[in-house]
């Protein structure tokens, strides 16, 4: 897996990999977010 660096405002993806990007997002969002970490 490789990782890029962005800004947040440029996304250097490709339009097929886009998705993927989004879908991790989601997950780190529920995985770390303030509720899931008092729960762990």
């Amino acid at each position: 897996m490789t990782f890029l660096v962005t800004n947040g405002v440029d996304l250097p993806f490709d339009d097929s990999s886009f998705d993927v990007v989004i879908i991790w997002n989601q997950t780190f969002g529920l995985m770390y977010s303030e509720v899931s970490k008092s729960l762990f």
